[in-house]
């Protein structure tokens, strides 16, 4: 078998050699390394949850899928003392909750695997002392800060 070799040097790690297998550390398996391909290829499956997340972030982030999906995100709506205020329509709630929901799913599923003990989250509010899944059934007094909050989400 001819082994190919470096033409300056033999002495890189990265050249291959007969042994490389057991003095590289490239060469050795990875058990965590092997879960994370195995839980991306499960991703990657037509059934998987990758395809679903694709598909949602895919209306979410692509504006000519997004307006078709929900031309009015937000909408206009008046409290019990007839002041107006803003809310997100019904249908994209449901659909910022499961992208929320499927994100969040995903990563804490690769940091399961890669052994870690964290937990990913989309954090809180520290101004109004709520998460921000719970921020989006929220109505607020101007249209602005609906869309301020909105894109403090989606970046």
């Amino acid at each position: 078998m001819d082994v190919p070799r470096s033409s300056t040097s033999e002495s890189y790690a990265f050249v291959p050699t007969l042994t490389s297998d057991k003095d590289n550390p490239m060469f050795r398996p990875d058990p965590m390394l092997f879960k994370v391909q195995k839980l991306t290829e499960k991703l990657k499956s037509r059934k998987g949850r990758g395809q679903a997340l694709a598909e949602a972030l895919t209306v979410l982030f692509n504006s000519n899928e997004r307006d078709q999906s929900f031309p009015s995100a937000i909408t206009e709506t008046r409290d019990r003392l007839g002041v107006k205020r803003y809310k997100f329509e019904p249908d994209y709630v449901d659909h910022l909750t499961l992208v929320m929901q499927l994100v969040r799913n995903t990563l804490n599923n690769y940091l399961q695997v890669a052994g870690k003990t964290r937990k990913f989250s989309f954090g809180k509010s520290s101004h109004y002392d709520m998460e921000f899944s719970s921020l989006v059934n929220r109505h607020w007094a101007m249209h602005l800060i609906l869309e301020s909050f909105e894109h403090r989400l989606l970046r």
